[in-house]
């Protein structure tokens, strides 16, 4: 299958290096967006490697799993590893080469494609992926209707992001030609038949547990378990080799590391999941808003924003299942994310607010007298947490953490910080934070922030970056597990919409206008108003959109460890 790297010869060594980078994302995606547990799926692994995908995915007992691979050796390794005759899993291997796929039409509810997507193109140009295409026009039809197609791939943003890029120049500029970006991606989905529903990057090399070491390079083991240094020239891995052991000579390597990694703003790897669609045979927390005034309106614009996700980093962090949890929710609002996990049965779910108005809302959306799941409600003004040592198993914290500073200076967050140190104390040793919040980079990236510069300013001071709140909750005693970045604003519709800032209850439940001036708002409606009637308003957002670079939302897990 791959054009760059002998993976027969690789797959020796393989699974010394390299993991099964963020399964239990892959698996709430596919359960998501399915509406299946994997336990009633037929999956199939494409370019699977040694199988350290499908051996995750074995333990939730889908009713079959198929593995095929165009290295022999690779695909031995997977035989070896899986355990045959098993009672609740149909196994098969193949070996093929993409983009052939010789199964029948509409067998499988589940497909993934897991670092593939780069081997494939004969003579990249970075243009066009003719094979890339091919390959997922034949996904697109040996999947049922409703079927998932989830994929792990690297745009070129993101190899630049990943600091040996820098190691060799000349051969980051031949990858550049091989890596689909997000929107060359989108666009092979679409033109394949898919609907793309989701899209995140990770900002954690998880795939890669060694990533970080910046002696790794000088090792020809981990040199092969990174396609990279594939298409490197023998010249150009000696030149490499030379200046990195200069580097560590002279103590500089690791300022070289840090001067170039940039994963934790354009992230290490792209995870999207893309569906064939069914085809219908028919013809006072906050002290930037009043959110009692906002709660009345509120379920108009905003949604749980990708809930499912957060879902499985609990589920995968703490062992547990959501039925065996104790759960709180942070700034619940009106209660759409305890909505969602309400469907899973929690032991217990605790809602708080500083809003009344949004708890009331809540209140009226929940059961009062729910069978399985004992809910309760606290207004709470934050870092306010009046609840007794270890007492919950997971606990969620969504866009809430940018309403809390007093008086924001974009340098220190002592009320964040408080709150984090609180919900540490409450949660159960073993237990997950999960938190949803915006970046300075990610406000940046949205295309509105350009028509009102001066908010936005303002709003730099009270969004934490991503290290700022890694720092915050490594102090409050946490480890971070899990970080990505959403791309898609499932989170706010109207968010792609030049014309949104135009209505007053489309700006109400955003918390951006929140802190604008009358004047600067007046301002902002002008200039879109002047122009939408000059033809120019598209284009302005698309010069100013840079979500699919920086991405909408992050959403981080935390754990609390055993110790």
């Amino acid at each position: 299958m791959s054009k760059i790297t002998n993976y027969n010869e690789v797959s020796k060594s393989y699974d010394s290096t390299r993991e099964a980078a963020d399964a239990h994302i892959l698996k709430s995606m596919m359960e998501n967006f399915t509406g299946k547990t994997v336990k009633e799926m037929d999956i199939i692994d494409i370019g699977c490697g040694t199988g350290n995908y499908a051996d995750y995915f074995l333990q939730f007992e889908p009713r079959s799993l198929t593995l095929i691979d165009a290295s022999e050796g690779m695909l031995s390794k997977a035989k070896a590893k899986l355990p045959p005759g098993l009672p609740k899993t149909r196994l098969s291997f193949k070996q093929v080469v993409l983009p052939d796929m010789p199964y029948e039409d509409n067998h499988f509810d589940a497909a993934m494609i897991n670092l593939v997507l780069h081997h494939l193109e004969k003579n990249p140009d970075g243009k066009s992926f003719p094979v890339v295409s091919k390959t997922l026009k034949e996904v697109y039809r040996i999947l049922k209707p409703g079927g998932v197609l989830t994929i792990i791939s690297v745009t070129p943003e993101q190899l630049g992001a990943n600091w040996f890029s820098h190691l060799v120049p000349e051969n980051t500029q031949r990858w550049h030609k091989r890596l689909p970006s997000h929107k060359q991606l989108k666009a092979c989905l679409e033109e394949a038949g898919f609907s793309l529903k989701s899209a995140f990057t990770t900002l954690m090399a998880s795939y890669h547990p060694d990533h970080a070491n910046p002696e790794g390079p000088l090792s020809e083991s981990w040199r092969n378990s990174i396609s990279f240094w594939g298409t490197c020239t023998e010249s150009e891995i000696q030149e490499m080799i030379q200046n990195v052991t200069r580097m560590k000579s002279e103590g500089t390597l690791q300022e070289f590391y840090e001067t170039h990694e940039k994963i934790d703003t354009l992230g290490a790897l792209e995870m999207l999941a893309a569906r064939k669609d069914i085809v219908e045979n028919t013809d006072a927390m906050s002290k930037i808003e009043n959110y009692d005034e906002v709660s009345k309106s509120y379920d108009s614009t905003r949604g749980a924003t990708d809930a499912y996700i957060v879902k499985g980093m609990m589920e995968n962090f703490t062992g547990k299942t959501v039925k065996d949890m104790d759960m709180i929710d942070i700034g619940c609002g009106t209660g759409n994310y305890a909505d969602y996990f309400l469907q899973f049965e929690p032991r217990s779910l605790t809602l708080m607010d500083g809003s009344e108005g949004m708890l009331a809302k809540a209140k009226a959306k929940l059961p009062s007298d729910h069978p399985k799941t004992r809910l309760s409600f606290k207004q709470v003004v934050l870092p306010d947490m009046p609840y007794e040592d270890n007492l919950f198993d997971a606990a969620m914290i969504n866009l809430v953490l940018h309403h809390l500073e007093r008086n924001p200076d974009g340098n220190s967050f002592p009320e964040v910080f408080k709150t984090l140190k609180e919900v540490y104390r409450i949660l159960k040793p073993g237990a997950v934070l999960t938190i949803t919040t915006a970046t300075p980079n990610q406000l940046s990236g949205y295309w509105l922030t350009h028509v009102m510069p001066e908010n936005t300013q303002r709003w730099h001071k009270r969004l934490l970056s991503h290290k700022q709140l890694k720092t915050c909750l490594e102090e409050a005693g946490f480890s971070l597990k899990s970080a990505f970045t959403a791309l898609i604003p499932s989170h706010f519709p109207g968010y792609d919409n030049p014309e949104s800032i135009l209505s007053e209850d489309w700006r109400k439940n955003s918390s951006f206008f929140g802190t604008c001036t009358e004047a600067e708002i007046e301002e902002a409606i002008r200039n879109v108003t002047r122009m939408k009637k000059e033809g120019t308003l598209q284009e302005f957002y698309e010069t100013h959109n840079k979500k699919d670079t920086f991405g909408v939302v992050e959403i981080l897990a935390a754990r609390k460890e055993i110790n």
